[in-house]
């Protein structure tokens, strides 16, 4: 599963004059992951993480959010996410629900979405 290339993690270590504080894991229009450190929410870096998954996307872009999530819930429908389906086992067949997200493609402007986060 691919990383954040190299551009996006230089941007995301220059815009916190550290280590990287997050990381994404993104295929096919997927978001895999997206982790970002707590003492960082609310900063920018999470919106950051998705600006760039979606300008690797082509079209909509899609993320699985376990229901159990609230927070990650709000977080992805504050980004213009909407719940398109539902599963009541994760992918390993566990019982924990899914909720199957997607954002239509929107304003991707080679890269000027990968603005500085705010710190």
């Amino acid at each position: 599963m691919p990383y954040l290339d190299d551009r996006a993690e230089e941007c995301v270590q220059h815009a916190f004059q550290a280590d990287p504080i997050g990381f994404l894991g993104y295929s096919n229009a997927t978001i895999e992951a997206l982790f970002v450190d707590p003492r960082y929410h609310r900063t920018g870096a999470g919106r950051f993480l998705v600006a760039h998954a979606q300008s690797l996307a082509a079209g909509p872009l899609m993320v699985d959010v376990n229901e159990q999530n609230d927070a990650a819930i709000r977080f992805y429908v504050a980004l213009g996410f909407t719940v398109v389906s539902r599963s009541p086992t994760d992918g390993g067949g566990r019982p924990f629900p899914i909720a199957h997200m997607r954002r239509p493609l929107m304003g991707v402007t080679g890269g000027s979405d990968l603005e500085r986060p705010e710190t």
